[in-house]
Protein backbone atom coordinates (compact mmCIF):
# COMPACT_ATOMS: atom_id res chain seq x y z
CA UNK A 1 0.00 0.00 0.00
CA UNK A 2 1.10 3.55 -0.70
CA UNK A 3 0.37 6.12 2.00
CA UNK A 4 0.49 9.77 0.90
CA UNK A 5 0.30 12.48 3.52
CA UNK A 6 -0.43 15.68 1.59
CA UNK A 7 -2.13 17.69 4.32
CA UNK A 8 0.68 20.27 4.31
CA UNK A 9 0.67 20.68 0.52
CA UNK A 10 -1.84 23.44 -0.20
CA UNK A 11 -2.39 27.11 -0.86
CA UNK A 12 -4.19 29.27 1.67
CA UNK A 13 -7.47 30.77 0.47
CA UNK A 14 -9.90 33.20 2.05
CA UNK A 15 -12.86 30.87 2.32
CA UNK A 16 -10.96 27.59 2.20
CA UNK A 17 -7.56 26.17 1.37
CA UNK A 18 -6.96 24.64 -2.04
CA UNK A 19 -4.61 22.39 -3.95
CA UNK A 20 -2.20 24.33 -6.15
CA UNK A 21 -1.01 22.86 -9.47
CA UNK A 22 2.32 21.99 -7.84
CA UNK A 23 0.47 20.08 -5.09
CA UNK A 24 -1.61 18.17 -7.61
CA UNK A 25 1.51 17.37 -9.60
CA UNK A 26 3.37 16.10 -6.51
CA UNK A 27 0.48 13.86 -5.48
CA UNK A 28 -0.04 12.51 -9.00
CA UNK A 29 3.66 11.86 -9.66
CA UNK A 30 4.12 10.14 -6.29
CA UNK A 31 1.10 7.94 -6.91
CA UNK A 32 2.29 7.08 -10.41
CA UNK A 33 5.87 6.34 -9.33
CA UNK A 34 4.79 4.47 -6.17
CA UNK A 35 7.87 5.56 -4.21
CA UNK A 36 8.91 6.62 -0.72
CA UNK A 37 9.35 10.36 -0.13
CA UNK A 38 10.52 11.44 3.30
CA UNK A 39 7.70 13.12 5.19
CA UNK A 40 5.25 12.72 2.31
CA UNK A 41 4.79 9.16 1.08
CA UNK A 42 5.62 5.62 2.20
CA UNK A 43 5.23 2.25 0.52
CA UNK A 44 4.06 -0.18 3.23
CA UNK A 45 4.04 -3.96 2.92
CA UNK A 46 1.29 -6.21 4.24
CA UNK A 47 3.72 -7.57 6.84
CA UNK A 48 4.43 -4.06 8.13
CA UNK A 49 0.71 -3.33 8.29
CA UNK A 50 0.19 -6.56 10.23
CA UNK A 51 2.96 -5.60 12.68
CA UNK A 52 0.95 -2.41 13.33
CA UNK A 53 -2.32 -4.31 13.82
CA UNK A 54 -3.44 -3.06 10.38
CA UNK A 55 -3.59 0.48 11.70
CA UNK A 56 -3.96 2.68 8.62
CA UNK A 57 -3.34 6.02 10.28
CA UNK A 58 -1.41 7.93 7.63
CA UNK A 59 0.91 9.71 10.05
CA UNK A 60 2.14 6.40 11.41
CA UNK A 61 3.87 5.78 8.07
CA UNK A 62 4.26 9.22 6.46
CA UNK A 63 4.80 11.69 9.28
CA UNK A 64 5.17 15.23 8.01
CA UNK A 65 5.25 16.94 11.40
CA UNK A 66 8.07 19.52 11.48
CA UNK A 67 11.00 18.62 13.72
CA UNK A 68 11.27 20.46 17.04
CA UNK A 69 13.18 23.73 16.97
CA UNK A 70 16.79 22.95 18.00
CA UNK A 71 18.21 24.91 20.92
CA UNK A 72 21.94 24.75 21.63
CA UNK A 73 22.58 25.48 25.32
CA UNK A 74 26.28 26.16 24.84
CA UNK A 75 25.55 28.72 22.12
CA UNK A 76 22.94 30.36 24.32
CA UNK A 77 25.45 30.65 27.14
CA UNK A 78 28.67 31.52 25.36
CA UNK A 79 27.72 32.68 21.86
CA UNK A 80 28.38 31.36 18.39
CA UNK A 81 26.13 29.62 15.93
CA UNK A 82 25.99 25.79 15.97
CA UNK A 83 27.50 24.43 12.75
CA UNK A 84 25.00 21.57 12.95
CA UNK A 85 22.12 24.01 12.38
CA UNK A 86 23.98 25.69 9.52
CA UNK A 87 24.72 22.31 7.91
CA UNK A 88 21.07 21.27 8.31
CA UNK A 89 20.10 24.17 6.03
CA UNK A 90 22.39 23.14 3.18
CA UNK A 91 19.47 22.46 0.82
CA UNK A 92 18.00 25.90 1.49
CA UNK A 93 21.39 27.56 1.02
CA UNK A 94 21.96 25.64 -2.20
CA UNK A 95 18.61 26.80 -3.59
CA UNK A 96 19.60 30.36 -2.71
CA UNK A 97 23.01 29.94 -4.34
CA UNK A 98 24.50 31.05 -1.02
CA UNK A 99 27.76 29.91 0.52
CA UNK A 100 27.41 29.70 4.31
CA UNK A 101 30.84 31.33 4.63
CA UNK A 102 29.28 34.57 3.42
CA UNK A 103 27.30 34.73 6.66
CA UNK A 104 29.31 32.64 9.14
CA UNK A 105 32.98 32.01 9.98
CA UNK A 106 33.62 28.46 11.20
CA UNK A 107 35.59 28.52 14.48
CA UNK A 108 36.58 24.88 14.13
CA UNK A 109 34.97 23.82 17.42
CA UNK A 110 31.51 23.03 16.10
CA UNK A 111 30.45 26.68 16.20
CA UNK A 112 30.67 29.70 13.91
CA UNK A 113 30.89 33.42 14.41
CA UNK A 114 28.70 35.94 12.63
CA UNK A 115 30.39 37.57 9.65
CA UNK A 116 28.24 40.67 10.17
CA UNK A 117 27.64 42.53 13.38
CA UNK A 118 24.02 41.53 13.60
CA UNK A 119 23.58 43.26 16.95
CA UNK A 120 23.25 46.45 14.90
CA UNK A 121 20.74 47.33 12.21
CA UNK A 122 23.60 47.92 9.78
CA UNK A 123 24.96 44.41 10.36
CA UNK A 124 21.56 42.79 9.93
CA UNK A 125 20.98 44.78 6.74
CA UNK A 126 24.39 43.71 5.42
CA UNK A 127 23.51 40.05 5.99
CA UNK A 128 20.14 40.47 4.28
CA UNK A 129 21.78 42.20 1.33
CA UNK A 130 24.26 39.33 1.02
CA UNK A 131 21.37 36.86 0.90
CA UNK A 132 19.42 38.92 -1.62
CA UNK A 133 22.50 39.32 -3.82
CA UNK A 134 23.09 35.55 -3.85
CA UNK A 135 19.47 34.80 -4.73
CA UNK A 136 19.43 37.42 -7.47
CA UNK A 137 22.60 35.92 -8.94
CA UNK A 138 21.02 32.47 -8.80
CA UNK A 139 17.94 33.82 -10.59
CA UNK A 140 20.09 35.49 -13.23
CA UNK A 141 21.74 32.20 -14.24
CA UNK A 142 18.55 30.15 -14.11
CA UNK A 143 18.39 27.92 -17.21
CA UNK A 144 14.67 28.39 -17.85
CA UNK A 145 15.15 30.84 -20.82
CA UNK A 146 17.14 28.17 -22.65
CA UNK A 147 14.41 25.63 -21.88
CA UNK A 148 11.83 28.01 -23.31
CA UNK A 149 13.73 28.77 -26.50
CA UNK A 150 14.69 25.15 -27.16
CA UNK A 151 11.81 23.04 -25.84
CA UNK A 152 8.74 25.27 -25.76
CA UNK A 153 8.76 28.15 -28.22
CA UNK A 154 9.30 26.05 -31.38
CA UNK A 155 6.45 23.73 -30.38
CA UNK A 156 4.10 26.62 -29.64
CA UNK A 157 4.87 28.51 -32.83
CA UNK A 158 4.12 25.37 -34.83
CA UNK A 159 1.01 24.45 -32.83
CA UNK A 160 -1.89 23.10 -34.87
CA UNK A 161 -5.04 21.05 -34.36
CA UNK A 162 -3.30 17.72 -34.94
CA UNK A 163 -1.14 18.19 -31.83
CA UNK A 164 -1.87 16.10 -28.75
CA UNK A 165 -2.01 18.69 -25.95
CA UNK A 166 -1.71 16.03 -23.24
CA UNK A 167 1.52 14.82 -24.83
CA UNK A 168 2.69 18.42 -25.15
CA UNK A 169 2.08 18.96 -21.44
CA UNK A 170 4.09 15.87 -20.53
CA UNK A 171 6.92 17.10 -22.75
CA UNK A 172 6.95 20.55 -21.14
CA UNK A 173 6.77 19.20 -17.58
CA UNK A 174 9.49 16.62 -18.22
CA UNK A 175 11.93 18.96 -19.94
CA UNK A 176 11.39 21.79 -17.46
CA UNK A 177 11.85 19.48 -14.49
CA UNK A 178 15.05 18.07 -15.95
CA UNK A 179 16.32 21.56 -16.73
CA UNK A 180 15.54 23.13 -13.37
CA UNK A 181 16.54 20.24 -11.09
CA UNK A 182 19.99 20.39 -12.65
CA UNK A 183 20.07 23.97 -11.33
CA UNK A 184 19.13 22.91 -7.79
CA UNK A 185 15.34 23.19 -7.88
CA UNK A 186 13.27 20.49 -6.19
CA UNK A 187 11.69 18.28 -8.85
CA UNK A 188 8.20 18.70 -7.46
CA UNK A 189 8.57 22.47 -7.30
CA UNK A 190 9.76 22.46 -10.89
CA UNK A 191 6.96 20.20 -12.10
CA UNK A 192 4.42 22.25 -10.16
CA UNK A 193 5.70 25.48 -11.66
CA UNK A 194 5.22 24.39 -15.26
CA UNK A 195 1.94 22.68 -14.32
CA UNK A 196 0.68 26.01 -13.00
CA UNK A 197 1.84 27.73 -16.19
CA UNK A 198 -0.05 25.12 -18.21
CA UNK A 199 -3.20 25.67 -16.18
CA UNK A 200 -2.95 29.43 -16.79
CA UNK A 201 -2.41 28.92 -20.52
CA UNK A 202 -4.55 25.91 -21.47
CA UNK A 203 -7.44 27.99 -22.89
CA UNK A 204 -5.10 29.88 -25.21
CA UNK A 205 -3.36 26.68 -26.26
CA UNK A 206 -6.65 25.00 -27.13
CA UNK A 207 -7.82 28.05 -29.09
CA UNK A 208 -4.50 28.34 -30.91
CA UNK A 209 -4.47 24.65 -31.77
CA UNK A 210 -7.99 24.82 -33.21
CA UNK A 211 -8.19 28.30 -34.76
CA UNK A 212 -4.72 29.83 -34.65
CA UNK A 213 -2.89 32.29 -32.42
CA UNK A 214 -4.71 35.35 -33.73
CA UNK A 215 -7.95 33.81 -32.51
CA UNK A 216 -6.35 33.40 -29.07
CA UNK A 217 -5.49 37.12 -29.02
CA UNK A 218 -9.01 37.94 -30.13
CA UNK A 219 -10.34 35.89 -27.21
CA UNK A 220 -8.20 37.97 -24.84
CA UNK A 221 -9.72 41.14 -26.25
CA UNK A 222 -13.26 39.77 -26.04
CA UNK A 223 -12.69 38.89 -22.39
CA UNK A 224 -11.26 42.34 -21.64
CA UNK A 225 -14.22 44.07 -23.27
CA UNK A 226 -16.84 41.89 -21.60
CA UNK A 227 -15.26 42.35 -18.16
CA UNK A 228 -15.88 46.10 -18.24
CA UNK A 229 -19.63 45.51 -17.97
CA UNK A 230 -19.18 43.86 -14.55
CA UNK A 231 -19.97 45.78 -11.36
CA UNK A 232 -16.45 45.40 -9.99
CA UNK A 233 -14.71 45.41 -13.34
CA UNK A 234 -11.01 44.53 -13.33
CA UNK A 235 -8.61 47.29 -14.26
CA UNK A 236 -8.47 47.50 -18.03
CA UNK A 237 -4.71 48.10 -17.85
CA UNK A 238 -4.28 44.63 -16.33
CA UNK A 239 -5.92 42.91 -19.30
CA UNK A 240 -3.53 40.96 -21.52
CA UNK A 241 -5.09 42.16 -24.76
CA UNK A 242 -4.82 45.83 -23.81
CA UNK A 243 -1.18 45.55 -22.77
CA UNK A 244 -0.43 43.73 -26.02
CA UNK A 245 -2.48 45.78 -28.48
CA UNK A 246 -2.74 49.25 -26.92
CA UNK A 247 0.13 49.42 -24.50
CA UNK A 248 1.40 52.77 -25.77
CA UNK A 249 -1.54 54.59 -24.12
CA UNK A 250 -1.27 52.96 -20.69
CA UNK A 251 1.13 55.55 -19.25
CA UNK A 252 -1.46 58.28 -19.79
CA UNK A 253 -4.09 56.10 -18.16
CA UNK A 254 -1.84 55.43 -15.15
CA UNK A 255 -1.54 59.19 -14.57
CA UNK A 256 -5.33 59.52 -14.53
CA UNK A 257 -5.67 56.58 -12.10
CA UNK A 258 -3.18 58.21 -9.72
CA UNK A 259 -5.01 61.53 -9.99
CA UNK A 260 -8.35 59.86 -9.24
CA UNK A 261 -6.92 58.06 -6.19
CA UNK A 262 -5.49 61.34 -4.86
CA UNK A 263 -8.85 63.09 -5.19
CA UNK A 264 -10.67 60.22 -3.44
CA UNK A 265 -8.25 60.43 -0.50
CA UNK A 266 -8.64 64.22 -0.23
CA UNK A 267 -12.44 64.05 -0.39
CA UNK A 268 -12.63 61.28 2.22
CA UNK A 269 -10.31 63.21 4.55
CA UNK A 270 -12.37 66.38 4.14
CA UNK A 271 -15.67 64.61 4.84
CA UNK A 272 -14.19 62.83 7.87
CA UNK A 273 -12.91 66.11 9.31
CA UNK A 274 -16.36 67.67 8.95
CA UNK A 275 -17.83 64.84 11.06
CA UNK A 276 -15.09 64.53 13.71
CA UNK A 277 -13.61 67.99 14.25
CA UNK A 278 -15.87 69.89 16.65
CA UNK A 279 -13.60 72.95 16.80
CA UNK A 280 -14.06 73.73 13.15
CA UNK A 281 -10.35 74.50 12.72
CA UNK A 282 -8.55 73.48 9.53
CA UNK A 283 -11.70 72.07 7.98
CA UNK A 284 -11.82 72.24 4.19
CA UNK A 285 -14.66 74.48 3.13
CA UNK A 286 -17.77 72.98 1.57
CA UNK A 287 -17.00 74.86 -1.63
CA UNK A 288 -13.57 73.24 -1.76
CA UNK A 289 -15.10 69.79 -1.23
CA UNK A 290 -17.55 70.52 -4.01
CA UNK A 291 -14.67 71.51 -6.27
CA UNK A 292 -12.78 68.29 -5.45
CA UNK A 293 -15.83 66.19 -6.24
CA UNK A 294 -16.30 67.96 -9.54
CA UNK A 295 -12.65 67.31 -10.36
CA UNK A 296 -13.10 63.64 -9.43
CA UNK A 297 -16.07 63.42 -11.80
CA UNK A 298 -14.02 64.98 -14.57
CA UNK A 299 -11.19 62.48 -14.05
CA UNK A 300 -13.63 59.55 -13.99
CA UNK A 301 -15.11 60.69 -17.31
CA UNK A 302 -11.63 61.08 -18.77
CA UNK A 303 -10.79 57.55 -17.64
CA UNK A 304 -13.98 56.19 -19.21
CA UNK A 305 -13.23 58.02 -22.45
CA UNK A 306 -9.66 56.76 -22.48
CA UNK A 307 -10.79 53.17 -21.79
CA UNK A 308 -13.17 53.37 -24.74
CA UNK A 309 -10.30 54.66 -26.86
CA UNK A 310 -8.03 51.85 -25.63
CA UNK A 311 -10.57 49.21 -26.64
CA UNK A 312 -11.03 50.84 -30.04
CA UNK A 313 -7.26 51.02 -30.55
CA UNK A 314 -6.95 47.37 -29.53
CA UNK A 315 -9.59 46.32 -32.06
CA UNK A 316 -7.85 48.28 -34.78
CA UNK A 317 -4.46 46.81 -33.91
CA UNK A 318 -5.89 43.29 -33.92
CA UNK A 319 -7.56 43.82 -37.29
CA UNK A 320 -4.28 45.10 -38.74
CA UNK A 321 -2.21 42.27 -37.27
CA UNK A 322 -0.95 39.81 -39.88
CA UNK A 323 -1.61 36.13 -39.25
CA UNK A 324 2.10 35.36 -39.40
CA UNK A 325 2.85 37.94 -36.68
CA UNK A 326 0.24 36.69 -34.20
CA UNK A 327 2.12 33.56 -32.97
CA UNK A 328 5.18 35.54 -31.91
CA UNK A 329 3.09 38.16 -30.09
CA UNK A 330 0.96 35.61 -28.24
CA UNK A 331 3.80 33.25 -27.36
CA UNK A 332 5.70 36.18 -25.85
CA UNK A 333 2.78 36.69 -23.46
CA UNK A 334 2.88 33.02 -22.47
CA UNK A 335 6.61 33.34 -21.90
CA UNK A 336 6.04 36.22 -19.49
CA UNK A 337 3.86 33.93 -17.38
CA UNK A 338 6.55 31.34 -16.76
CA UNK A 339 9.01 34.19 -16.20
CA UNK A 340 6.77 35.53 -13.42
CA UNK A 341 6.40 32.09 -11.84
CA UNK A 342 10.18 31.65 -11.78
CA UNK A 343 10.58 35.14 -10.31
CA UNK A 344 7.98 34.32 -7.64
CA UNK A 345 9.91 31.15 -6.81
CA UNK A 346 13.15 33.05 -6.23
CA UNK A 347 11.29 35.67 -4.19
CA UNK A 348 10.02 32.84 -1.98
CA UNK A 349 13.56 31.47 -1.66
CA UNK A 350 14.77 34.95 -0.72
CA UNK A 351 12.14 35.32 2.00
CA UNK A 352 12.71 31.80 3.30
CA UNK A 353 16.48 32.23 3.56
CA UNK A 354 16.16 35.56 5.35
CA UNK A 355 13.60 34.05 7.73
CA UNK A 356 16.00 31.17 8.49
CA UNK A 357 18.84 33.62 9.16
CA UNK A 358 16.63 35.81 11.35
CA UNK A 359 15.57 32.77 13.34
CA UNK A 360 19.21 31.92 14.07
CA UNK A 361 19.83 35.55 15.01
CA UNK A 362 16.87 35.62 17.36
CA UNK A 363 18.25 32.56 19.16
CA UNK A 364 21.98 33.12 19.23
CA UNK A 365 22.83 36.77 18.55
CA UNK A 366 22.74 37.60 22.27
CA UNK A 367 24.24 35.24 24.86
CA UNK A 368 22.85 34.59 28.31
CA UNK A 369 25.91 36.28 29.80
CA UNK A 370 25.20 39.41 27.76
CA UNK A 371 21.57 39.35 28.86
CA UNK A 372 22.69 39.11 32.48
CA UNK A 373 25.00 42.10 32.02
CA UNK A 374 22.12 44.06 30.47
CA UNK A 375 19.89 43.02 33.37
CA UNK A 376 22.44 44.06 35.99
CA UNK A 377 23.02 47.39 34.22
CA UNK A 378 19.28 48.05 34.12
CA UNK A 379 18.95 47.20 37.84
CA UNK A 380 21.81 49.54 38.71
CA UNK A 381 20.26 52.39 36.75
CA UNK A 382 16.87 51.76 38.34
CA UNK A 383 18.36 51.78 41.83
CA UNK A 384 20.19 55.04 41.10
CA UNK A 385 16.96 56.55 39.83
CA UNK A 386 15.13 55.50 43.01
CA UNK A 387 17.88 57.03 45.17
CA UNK A 388 17.57 60.30 43.24
CA UNK A 389 13.88 60.25 44.03
CA UNK A 390 14.59 59.66 47.71
CA UNK A 391 13.53 56.03 47.91
CA UNK A 392 17.02 54.57 48.38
Amino acid sequence: MLFINADREFGEGRAQNYLRPQDEEKIAVTYRDFVDIEGFAKVVTIDELADNDFNCNIRRYADNAPPPEPQDVRAHLHGGVPMAEIDAAKDLLQRAGLDAEVLFADRGDGYAEWCHGIASDEGRDAAWNAIRHAVSQQAAVSPWPRWWSEAVEPRLLALHDADDLADLRRHFVGTFTSCMTSAGLDRFEAAGMVAEWWQQSINELQTAANRGWKAAIEAWLTTAEASQAEKNAPDLADQTAIRLLAGSQLAQRADLVIEHARLVVEINAAEASEEDDESGDDIISSSEVKRLKAERTRVKRALKSLDDALLMQAHQALEAMRLEDAPGEAVAVLRSRIEKLVADHFATVDRGTIAWFDNLASKYSTTLNELEVQRDTAITRLEEHFRELGYG
